[in-house]
């Protein structure tokens, strides 16, 4: 997981925001056989050796959690974004 303070969690039915100090860095979407995880950050400004995220609107990228997904590579991912707000 990500150890800091000032991290708050908000989940409705299907998604779940993850905020640091009321800024949004991660927001997934729940569906019954993916997870689409949302990151505040662009694609150019993330290591991903595989290649998995994807622009999402000027600012913003995506990428996809399958079954059997590699989760550690996930929260790897997850990790630059949180990172990110505080350099």
């Amino acid at each position: 997981g990500i150890d800091g303070d000032g991290i708050n969690e908000e989940i409705t039915q299907s998604n779940i925001v993850d905020l640091h100090d009321e800024t949004q860095f991660c927001y997934l979407v729940v569906d019954d056989s993916v997870v689409r995880v949302y990151l505040s950050m662009k694609p150019g400004e993330m290591e991903d050796p595989m290649g998995l995220v994807r622009p999402w609107s000027t600012s913003d990228s995506w990428f996809t959690i399958i079954p059997g997904g590699d989760l550690d590579y996930a929260m790897f991912l997850v990790n630059q974004a949180y990172r990110s707000l505080n350099p």
